[in-house]
């Protein structure tokens, strides 16, 4: 779902249809939160609008669901929204899970139809436990390096609609703008459409930032020649005051200085 691209309307009709037919049985759902962000989130008057369309009875017979993936996006989004998600807090049929394995010990693997870019996230996989992520409030982390995305989770429980959570972020190779090694102990992390970096602390520092360039440089590889990836010249920047004496100086009178 992308708000301004997806009618929510439709989604919600789509929804219904796809239920319909399991209204009067118990059935389990499984919801997939690993790409959820800001561009996809449910604006308050259509949150509200899922609990007044569905039938009372299609409630009463959702044996369970299952939600794979939470982020710290998503604690913000349910604190934003806690008047609305009163009825689902502390709900036992609400269950978080963080790991494919927990998953299957519900639902039969074949059965989870998980897309395989949630799948791929645990593939070939460097993790780094005991890190520290930095902020006003400092939390412990592990860092998980994979193929195409950089992984940062929770050590400690948190909780999310009354229930006690690891909070997983995915950071896709995508973006990311730039990793900078602070020192031996300490790198951040620069991500597209976030204004402030994110920091680390880790003894293994050099070592996750050579993994995190290798993600990175692996994707720019794998774009199109067509469509050259660059990093946004601000004024600011070195490169963009540069270009700016450049872009001047074609107009001098003298040869040398063009």
């Amino acid at each position: 779902f992308k708000t301004g691209q997806i009618n929510g309307d439709l989604l919600i009709y789509h929804v219904l249809l796809t239920l319909k037919p399991y209204y009067a049985k118990p059935y389990e759902i499984v919801v997939d939160l690993t790409h959820v962000g800001p561009s996809n989130r449910f604006k308050t008057d259509f949150l509200s609008k899922w609990f007044v369309v569905f039938p009372g009875f299609a409630y009463e017979n959702v044996a369970a669901v299952y939600v794979y993936n939470c982020n710290t996006w998503v604690r913000e989004y349910t604190k934003y929204h806690e008047r609305l998600l009163t009825a689902l807090k502390g709900s036992k049929r609400l269950q978080f899970i963080d790991s494919p394995a927990k998953l299957a010990e519900h639902i039969e693997p074949d059965q989870q139809k998980l897309p395989a870019a949630t799948l791929t996230l645990e593939e070939d996989l460097k993790v780094f436990h005991n890190a520290l992520k930095l902020a006003h409030k400092d939390t412990k982390v592990s860092i998980k390096v994979g193929s195409t995305a950089v992984q940062v989770t929770s050590a400690e429980r948190t909780r999310v609609l009354g229930q006690p959570v690891f909070l997983n972020d995915v950071y896709y190779a995508s973006e990311i703008e730039e990793i900078c090694l602070v020192d031996e102990s300490q790198f951040t992390l620069t991500m597209a459409n976030q204004g402030t970096p994110l920091t680390f602390m880790h003894q293994e520092c050099d070592a996750i930032v050579q993994s995190i360039i290798h993600i990175r440089t692996r994707w720019e590889l794998s774009q199109p020649d067509s469509i050259p990836q660059h990093t946004k010249i601000r004024p600011k920047d070195v490169p963009g005051t540069l270009l700016n004496i450049a872009l001047l100086n074609l107009g001098s009178s003298d040869p040398s200085l063009r």
